[in-house]
């Protein structure tokens, strides 16, 4: 047995505390939900609009992407507007400025053929600088007069990484290339992509403009479609599921002209195959019976330490979050900090 001394020389080798991500909990019309995240974000949302350039307009208010609010998110103005209201801030100073990660992260989805229960899974490891973890909070937002959603976000940020009640799921991934010259903001994009009925319907609707930001982001519905989107410089492309399974890190696969140009800084391609790989060869086995709590265990891979599925780079490139969405059945399941370490919390709809 331990003495009491022993048990003080024992490390506990979590690098920070446990704890469970914050849930902010809005319900009403789009906008009294967007009046309530008003107060809630009220600092952050002050802080970034003292940040925007003077006479800049939000994206929900141009009149080139008209269209596409007016056919997949009508709402999301009023929710902007009801966000102005909340903070006590100008209308033109919501919605402009979006929160961006750089760092690492892999993906996945799993089609309902693949899955123990016939439902569509999917989620991801979020990769980030230690502080991050501290910053996540998710959002429930139950609508009465648009679809819910349920997402991991940052304070300020509407756009989170989740999904939308009977519409989409998206989960992203840092890609290593220069950003396009793009006109629409990928927090825009995903807003609108969240909406969208089906996973096609995203494809067609991302073919119609440039985004600012280069990423890859990992597309399900609840119809079972999965398709992973590189958004770069020369457009998209367009990557599907293998058996029922799909995986992603941080490379680009679907051109190779760009792959030769990539700049990973700390990071390398052969790391992100790997690591895309070795979540595929996790899942694999379970195929046909897989669930959330296999793809949950699945992030727990140590191969290559410390750049590993769950990443141990320092401060610097540190798994601060795991987040599996079953949309279906209206959870989402997140951790904060890594799998292996954490237990993670269930949040429903």
């Amino acid at each position: 047995m331990f003495s009491n001394s022993d048990m003080g020389k024992i490390k506990d080798h979590r690098e920070y505390s446990q704890g469970k991500v914050p849930l902010i909990d809005v319900e009403g019309t789009a906008s009294e939900c967007g009046v309530m995240l008003g107060y809630a974000w009220q600092e952050s949302l002050q802080l970034r609009a003292s940040r925007i350039v003077p006479d800049s307009i939000p994206w929900w208010k141009n009149k080139k992407f008209n269209r596409f609010i007016n056919k997949y998110i009508p709402h999301i103005p009023d929710v902007f507007l009801g966000m102005a209201k909340g903070s006590g801030l100008n209308e033109n100073q919501i919605g402009t400025i979006g929160h961006v990660e750089d760092n690492a992260c892999t993906s996945f989805a799993i089609q309902p053929t693949a899955s123990l229960d016939g439902i569509p899974i999917s989620g991801q490891s979020k990769d980030t600088d230690a502080f991050r973890q501290f910053q996540f909070q998710v959002l429930r937002m139950k609508m009465s007069n648009a679809p819910s959603a349920l997402t991991l976000t940052y304070p300020g940020w509407l756009f989170g990484h989740g999904f939308i009640q009977g519409r989409c799921s998206i989960f992203r991934n840092a890609l290593y290339v220069d950003n396009p010259n793009g006109d629409l903001p990928y927090a825009a994009w995903g807003l609108i992509a969240l909406h969208c009925s089906c996973v096609e319907e995203v494809i067609e609707f991302t073919k119609q403009f440039r985004i600012e930001l280069c990423a890859h982001c990992t597309v399900a519905d609840e119809k079972g479609g999965i398709a992973g989107i590189e958004i770069t410089p020369y457009g998209i492309g367009v990557l599907k599921p293998k058996r029922g399974i799909y995986t992603h890190a941080n490379c680009v696969v679907s051109n190779k002209r760009l792959a030769k140009t990539e700049n990973f800084g700390q990071f390398t391609r052969e790391n992100s195959l790997m690591r895309e790989s070795m979540l595929r060869k996790n899942l694999e086995p379970n195929n046909g019976r897989l669930t959330a709590q296999l793809a949950y265990c699945s992030f727990c891979d140590f191969t290559d330490f410390p750049d590993s599925i769950e990443r141990h780079v320092g401060d610097i490139g540190l798994t601060t979050a795991v987040v599996i969405a079953e949309p279906t059945l209206g959870k989402l399941y997140v951790t904060r900090g890594a799998a292996s370490r954490n237990w993670p919390e269930t949040y429903s709809l």
